[in-house]
């Protein structure tokens, strides 16, 4: 089946993607693997993005960019980005869900700012994938 641009397609509404973290990567990863040579790299943001991301970027051999919030008040602070020299220029942008957008507008910007362009968006919560921007007609 082909996602339109722009819309939601769920292909398994199992529901919380971290109760079963073996499946939930194991879902992600052989949905995103038919196009791992449509982006260079894979960037998250937030715990759940990180718990995620680091198995399918290393199942994928994509490298994993953090992009962390300013509001992250961790040991090195927030704002920054984790491992900046992996970023190529088609980044896929790995996230659990989508509520505002706005998670998604700041990873948008500070990859942007360092070259790359979000060229997708795979939300693995309900293992959801929505294809916006540049790309449409994955299929999963």
């Amino acid at each position: 089946m082909v996602i339109p641009e722009g819309e939601l397609m769920i292909y398994d509404g199992t529901g919380n993607s971290l109760k079963n973290l073996d499946k939930t990567v194991r879902k992600t990863t052989k949905a995103l693997r038919d196009h791992d040579d449509e982006f260079d790299s894979i960037a998250v943001s937030g715990m759940s993005g990180v718990i995620v991301g680091v198995p399918v970027a290393l199942r994928l051999k994509k490298p994993l960019i953090v992009v962390r919030k300013e509001s992250d008040n961790s040991h090195h602070g927030g704002g920054e980005i984790i491992n900046r020299q992996g970023i190529g220029e088609r980044v896929l942008f790995l996230d659990d869900f989508v509520s505002s957008g706005e998670t998604q507008d700041y990873v948008t910007d500070k990859i942007e700012n360092e070259g790359g362009t979000i060229i997708a968006q795979f939300y693995y919560d309900n293992h959801a994938c929505k294809v916006e921007g540049i790309r449409s007609g994955w299929r999963t």
